[in-house]
């Protein structure tokens, strides 16, 4: 397998920066787009490191993401994100891969339990969808257009106090970062 890797911080277009929480102690504006970036471009030194060559994509999802890593071949395409949710006590790291994607379920397993080991609370792989719209139902483009195995990891919630303390300190994008590097380069491995 050729060692070419697509990844991404998700939310990095002018318009759409993701979820903004304020800081527990401080009040400022936590945007996703910042974190997401950060450990998106951890995980992408590190791969270059260990001899991948790595491309970073960004712009809209369907009219310039998708084509874009399609067009050059990756072996795996990986967007990182870092979820919400109204309920505060739903926390822990996730990724998700396309239902019936194989590869993906199996990319997914090896980005987690690395997440894992790196000692990062984890709520599971999800067999799940990218987003959901009422008018259309289940979205599911970037894990369903791309030729190659494709997942979505979702680094924790920011809406948890316990996840949101962890993002926040100062070694955790390179952490979480090298962590999902391991995965991938494990994946491609085997």
């Amino acid at each position: 397998m050729s060692k070419i890797i697509a990844i991404d911080g998700g939310h990095n277009i002018p318009q759409d920066l993701g979820k903004v929480v304020l800081h527990p102690n401080t009040k400022k504006r936590i945007k996703e787009f910042f974190l997401n970036g950060y450990v998106a471009l951890a995980a992408q030194e590190d791969l270059i490191d260990r001899g991948y060559i790595v491309y970073d994509f960004e712009g809209s999802l369907v009219r310039k993401k998708i084509p874009f890593i399609n067009t050059v071949k990756a072996n795996v395409a990986v967007e990182i994100h870092h979820n919400a949710h109204s309920i505060p006590t739903v926390r822990g790291a996730e990724v998700i891969y396309h239902p019936g994607s194989k590869k993906g379920a199996i990319l997914a397993d090896y980005i987690l339990t690395e997440i894992r080991q790196e000692g990062f609370e984890t709520n599971g792989v999800k067999e799940g969808w990218y987003r959901y719209n009422p008018k259309l139902g289940k979205f599911y483009a970037f894990t369903s257009k791309i030729w190659s195995p494709a997942v979505i990891v979702e680094c924790g919630y920011m809406t948890n106090n316990e996840d949101l303390a962890g993002m926040l300190k100062a070694n955790y994008s390179k952490k979480m970062g090298k962590a999902i590097a391991r995965g991938i380069a494990s994946y491609v491995k085997s």
